[in-house]
């Protein structure tokens, strides 16, 4: 049997066509496969980025809720300091009348506006027990009993 040298040429062309073929064929998937794992990698990578953007979304609106609380408390501390404020220049002008007569006046009949509302329960606040009010009716008559003296008559010449 006599086989020519063109066909082992033919058949050894054959068998390395083949052998490109599937190699390039093997290359090929494994490539896709290869692509697979990439896009499945990015795609995971993606969902973790969603993910973190998700958490830094929520913390930004939570800070921006505590921004505006811290706000709020900021708005209500200064009109606390302005109340304070204006109830100290108030002080502070009573404390310049000479001989302080008029501001203790002042004070009296604030004091003495505050006894006759002390039985009264107001609609708005609890009511106070007789313990209570007992209590409050002193307090006030021991402040009364401070400033009458002060008052000083003869310096002021008028009663209270």
């Amino acid at each position: 049997m006599a086989v020519s040298h063109d066909g082992w040429l033919a058949a050894l062309v054959a068998l390395g066509l083949a052998l490109v073929s599937g190699t390039f064929v093997a290359g090929t998937i494994f490539q896709k496969s290869e692509s697979s794992v990439q896009i499945v990698a990015a795609e995971n990578a993606k969902a973790e980025l969603k993910q973190k953007v998700q958490e830094l979304e929520l913390a930004v609106a939570n800070a921006r809720s505590e921004a505006q609380r811290l706000d709020q408390l900021l708005g209500a501390y200064k009109t606390a300091v302005e109340q304070r404020d204006a109830r100290i220049a108030v002080l502070e002008g009573g404390a310049r009348i000479p001989d302080n007569c008029l501001f203790i006046q002042k004070q009296i009949e604030e004091l003495n506006k505050q006894l006759a509302g002390v039985d009264r329960d107001d609609v708005f606040s609890p009511r106070r027990t007789y313990e209570q009010k007992e209590a409050e009716r002193n307090r006030l008559d021991n402040r009364l009993a401070q400033l009458i003296p002060q008052l000083g008559l003869a310096k002021c010449g008028a009663a209270p």
